[in-house]
């Protein structure tokens, strides 16, 4: 009878501990890990692992995305969204792979532009500074969406391109001593703002973000490339700014806003989304600026 006891006890203690390791090893499967680099000078891209794609590699494309966070997106995008994926479509080099479903939840992530407001938006402790005026946030998948990445046949290629279309906000520069000053959009794309325009605060501006992942589904290099601001009264206590966008500035953007600094002077989303993928695969070759 004591032996008995003995052994009741010993599995009163077992088994509560058991549980705990269980649920911690669930707990594990969909933690996600995030780090952060800092940035001032375009291009803003930057590598994330060491396995970036070799020349030959393959690859494939999924559509573009809208941001997930209703911070940083607004339905105003929307038919700029699909006149990229129809753009896309029609590109030969580019093999887009339609009919994944992948799902956001615990799925990378990349974020971009004014420090204070992306680190607050992503819980990162770390605050901005003078030093660190924007900051490229790259969030890993979790454990959980990996294996299901994998089940679901996503990582068939090498490496697999993610987009998202969203908004930002980038920081204001001073261009030369006279005081002029400048906002950093992209790859070779500065554009002049009024003299009067504040450096202490963001300016917002339509961008796309991208990340590439390895088969396994982790961010090995991620970026972003702006191609559209205009003037606002945008104010960094403002939470959100999905309105700012109109879908006048849309339909300008679709078919007027170009690159006049470009030969022929091609449509600035356009420019934008070649580059990104350019910049994601490491092909200077097609970069644009």
């Amino acid at each position: 009878m004591k032996r008995e006891r003995v052994r009741s006890l010993a599995w009163a203690a077992i088994v509560p501990a058991l549980m705990m390791v269980v649920g911690c090893a669930g707990i594990a499967r969909h933690m996600q890990s995030s780090s952060h680099k800092k940035i001032d000078e375009p291009p803003f891209f930057r590598d994330f692992a060491k396995n970036t794609p070799a020349q030959g590699s393959g690859f494939q494309l999924l559509p573009v995305k809208a941001g997930t966070d209703k911070m940083w997106f607004s339905p105003s995008l929307e038919p700029l969204q699909s006149a990229m994926n129809d753009y896309l479509a029609e590109q030969a080099w580019v093999p887009v792979r339609t009919g994944l479903s992948w799902v956001d939840k615990e799925s990378p992530r990349v974020q971009f532009g004014d420090a204070e407001l992306v680190l607050s938006s992503s819980n990162d402790d770390e605050k901005s500074s003078v030093e660190i005026p924007m900051v490229l946030h790259v969030t890993q998948p979790s454990r959980s969406w990996s294996e299901i990445w994998l089940e679901n046949g996503e990582g068939q290629s090498d490496y697999t391109l993610l987009l998202w279309l969203e908004l930002s906000a980038y920081k204001v520069n001073q261009k030369d001593w006279k005081g002029s000053k400048e906002i950093r959009l992209g790859t070779g794309y500065r554009m002049a703002v009024p003299w009067l325009t504040s450096l202490d605060d963001p300016v917002p501006v339509i961008h796309l973000t991208g990340v590439l992942l390895d088969r396994e589904g982790k961010v090995v290099r991620a970026g972003a490339e702006g191609f559209f601001t205009k003037r606002t009264s945008f104010l960094r206590s403002v939470v959100g700014f999905s309105e700012w966008v109109t879908a006048a500035d849309v339909a300008k953007v679709l078919t007027e806003h170009v690159r006049e600094d470009l030969p022929g002077s091609p449509l600035a989303w356009q420019v934008a989304l070649q580059n990104v993928v350019a910049h994601l695969l490491g092909r200077d070759d097609l970069v644009r600026k």
